[in-house]
């Protein structure tokens, strides 16, 4: 059998490469962001509310009151 082979005009040629880009993309960088950002995130020991638990927004430190008496 012969093997005829012709040369892919500039349409197909971007349907094939946009094709590529998006199955490696998909196959490769979006799992690899995903294992990047689950493993390298930074960890914390900071509390998220700047008033520590246990704490009302109205007492200070010290045990006194903010509030005038």
């Amino acid at each position: 059998m012969s093997h005829i082979s012709r040369s892919l005009d500039p349409h197909d040629t971007s349907i094939r490469n946009h094709g590529l880009l998006a199955s490696l993309a998909f196959l490769v960088l979006i799992p690899l962001g995903t294992l990047i950002a689950r493993y390298f995130r930074t960890f914390t020991t900071k509390s998220v509310s700047p008033v520590p638990v246990g704490m009302s927004t109205d007492t200070q430190p010290g045990g006194g009151s903010l509030t005038a008496s």
